[in-house]
């Protein structure tokens, strides 16, 4: 299960790259930290270029309970 949605995940980022969204705020971040002043433009093409890595670990506590 954790190797699925770390696929998913890193496949949905990949689209978000593509299509310039960046619905995780990262350009925000790293403008607030580092202090970057990149114009629009130059954001875009770094954060289409980016190599973003994510990793999710599932764990289930409890299966076959429905409340």
């Amino acid at each position: 299960m954790s190797d699925q949605l770390n696929k998913d995940i890193l496949c949905l980022l990949k689209y978000t790259q593509q299509v310039g969204s960046d619905p995780l705020g990262i350009g925000d971040k790293l403008r607030a930290k580092y202090g970057m002043d990149y114009n629009n433009e130059e954001w875009r093409e770094l954060y289409k270029n980016a190599k973003i890595n994510a990793q999710a670990d599932v764990k289930i506590d409890m299966y076959g309970i429905i409340k």
